[in-house]
Order: C-alpha cells, then sequence, then structure tokens
C-alpha cells in the first residue's frame, strides 16, 4: 500500500500487479490485516476491504449510524466460534464533584468505553454482540484478541487515568479478563502487572500461548492462568514458517528466531530503517532505508543450514 492510496500485489516479491480494494476510490488505508486467512484493510471511515486471495475485495457494511460520531472503529476486528467480532469505541459520560474554594460543583467527564459487533459473515449486516463486556465505570479496554487454539477471548483493560484524578481514586488496578461462551467474562490470574497497551501481541507455539506486551513474555496453557516468563522480550509481530517462527523485534533492527517458543536465535539486520516488515517461507519483505535519502523495498531469502 502506498501513501496515495495504491495497492499492489505479488506471489513472488518480484512481479507486482496493482489492485483496487476500494474499487475507483484512493482511499488510505490505517492497518492491513490477515485474520483467520482472510485479508483485511481497516480505512478511516465506514467498512473495511476484504479478500480471501488479494485479488478480489468486498466492503463490509458499517454497524454504526451515519452521523454518530460518538462510535469509533478500532483495527482490533478478530473471528471466534465462526463469528467475526469488531470492536468499537464509544463515549461515554460519568458525573464527578470538583472542590472550589467556596462551593463545590457538579461536573461531567467521559471515557471511551468498548461495544462488540458480531456478523456471521462479513457480507452480512452487524449487530451489537451479547458477548459485550459489562465493565466497571471508568474502565476501558486497550486491546482484544482471539486465542489461537483455544475458544476463548483476551481482553487487556485498564482504567481512564483522568476518570481515576477526577474520582479521586488512586487504586484503580488494571485487569486481563477472558471470554467463557454461555458465561461471559472472568479475571484470568495473571502473574505481575503487563505494561500492555494496544500494540500486545498474542500467538500460540506447540502446546502453549505466548503474550507479548512491552518488554514482557508472558505463557500459558490455559486461556486463564498466565505467568511472567524470566526473560524480557519485546515484539511488534510474529510470522509462523513451516519449520521455525519469526518474531520481529521492536527495535526494528532485530529477528528472533525460534521452533518451539521458548529458546530464540538473534538475526540482526543491517544497518539501517527497516519498516513494515512481514515475512513467510519465501523470505522477507520489508520498507529499507539505508540513510535520510533513500528508501525502497527490499526482499531476502531464507538460507538454512542444518546443525552437524
Amino acid at each position: 500500500a502506498t501513501q496515495e492510496g495504491r495497492y499492489y500485489l505479488s506471489c513472488d516479491r518480484v512481479q507486482w500487479e496493482e489492485v483496487h480494494p476500494f474499487g475507483v476510490e484512493t482511499t488510505s488505508t490505517k492497518n492491513i490485516l490477515v485474520v483467520s486467512g482472510t485479508w483485511i484493510l481497516t480505512g478511516y471511515s465506514e467498512g473495511f476491504a476484504y479478500s480471501s486471495d488479494g485479488r478480489h475485495w468486498n466492503r463490509t457494511s458499517y454497524p454504526v449510524n451515519e452521523g454518530d460520531y460518538s462510535c469509533s472503529p478500532t483495527d482490533d476486528i478478530v473471528q471466534f466460534e465462526g463469528i467475526w467480532i469488531w470492536r468499537f469505541l464509544r463515549d461515554c459520560s460519568y458525573k464527578y464533584t470538583k472542590k472550589g474554594l467556596v462551593f463545590d460543583s457538579e461536573e461531567t467527564g467521559s471515557y471511551r468505553e468498548t461495544v462488540l459487533f458480531a456478523t456471521q459473515s462479513l457480507d452480512s449486516p452487524w449487530s451489537r454482540w451479547e458477548g459485550t463486556p459489562n465493565l466497571p465505570e471508568g474502565m476501558e479496554v486497550d486491546a482484544l484478541r482471539a486465542l489461537p487454539g483455544h475458544h476463548s477471548l483476551l481482553i487487556f483493560c485498564t482504567y481512564n487515568w483522568i476518570y481515576g484524578n477526577d474520582k479521586k481514586k488512586t487504586e484503580l488496578e488494571p485487569a486481563v479478563k477472558y471470554f467463557v461462551p454461555g458465561k461471559g467474562w472472568r479475571n484470568c490470574t495473571w502473574e505481575g502487572r503487563m505494561n500492555q497497551g494496544s500494540g500486545v501481541l498474542v500467538t500460540r507455539m506447540a502446546d502453549h500461548l505466548l503474550c507479548f506486551g512491552s518488554n514482557e513474555l508472558f505463557r500459558a496453557t490455559k486461556a486463564y492462568e498466565w505467568s511472567r516468563d524470566k526473560d524480557s522480550i519485546s515484539v511488534r509481530d510474529a510470522f509462523h514458517l513451516e519449520n521455525m517462527s519469526v518474531f520481529w523485534h521492536t527495535s526494528h533492527s532485530k529477528l528472533l528466531l525460534s521452533q518451539d517458543g521458548r529458546t530464540f536465535a538473534d538475526l540482526t539486520l543491517e544497518d539501517g530503517c527497516w519498516n513494515y516488515l512481514c515475512a513467510n517461507d519465501q523470505g522477507l519483505l520489508s520498507v529499507y532505508s539505508p540513510n535520510s535519502h533513500e528508501t525502497w523495498l527490499r526482499t531476502g531469502r531464507w538460507r538454512v543450514q542444518p546443525q552437524h
């Protein structure tokens, strides 16, 4: 994708063809996702574009009424139990008392409440999902993630700091919750506090789950019980290949390679600025800038040597 809203597809990283996810429109995208084998391009308005092959595209409907500016979409789109779930943020107000020198006043503040919309198929209308979490006042959802290989979801929650300040509440603990079909959201057992935010990455290797936060790694074999790893690891993305998994480090200039999710080998990239990196069994693809004056699309191949 280019900044001008043009899109190109390649099967070999050498020959490229232009595709038109948004029809004749020239529309910039916020993010490119692959969810359960479906390509998704999220935009800044209306519904996102989706495709099963990268060539033939459709656009999903938008679940919010036109002109409703109190509700805005996120890029949290997951598939769970055969349905698609899309996370939105809606303005939610609260009352608090502001102390004055002579008189106190009743004030109104707001925070971002999460609303989940669901559909059986991306070409069908969306409706509010019955599993939308009912959280305490002031608590916001930073991220929604599906758990690979488990019939569950995770949400990472923190309290809005302005809400805590307005309400004079100092001990508002964050929470990580998992979803149980038919029973709703329950608190996870989470060893320690996680610096989470919207960049949290959840994936699976072998029989265990991995959750990467800001310089932290948590592990689990069950959706509800997580323990902190002794090593501090921070990654931007994960790519599972046939014989190994590739984790792109947040430094942008290093890859972590693993076959079991427990031990990681470092692969340092050439000096320069690496952005929008992705990997598959063919090799690597990245926007690379060796200096401030040059930028190009760079590819690389894997060279695997067996150990003797």
